[in-house]
């Protein structure tokens, strides 16, 4: 079962976003102002498992979900791709944490 690698951001207003590491989650960061800030990076092997750990990193109430489709573990195919400039996005994880 593929682990993938979930970033938490925090906008300049204080609020929290979750997305997949590497070019996946290009899209969100893109939307994130020059403000924002990673501050928390976990692995998750499906959507309901990545939800319940940022719900757990906010404090915020259990996640749960009736969609099946979350509990599906996430596609290989995904994995791959992430894995795809894994040295970049490490590098940036490693520079962004530290500077918190």
């Amino acid at each position: 079962m593929p682990e993938l690698v979930h970033e938490v951001w925090i906008d300049g207003e204080g609020l929290p976003g979750v997305c997949l590491a590497g070019p996946a989650g290009d899209g969100f960061r893109s939307l994130l102002g020059s403000t924002a800030r990673l501050v928390h990076v976990f692995e998750a092997s499906s959507h309901f498992r990545a939800m319940q750990t940022y719900h757990a990193y906010l404090g915020r109430e259990p996640y749960t979900t009736d969609e099946t489709w979350a509990f599906e573990p996430y596609p290989q195919s995904w994995l791959s791709e992430q894995k795809l400039g894994e040295p970049e996005w490490r590098a940036l994880h490693s520079r962004w944490l530290s500077a918190r």
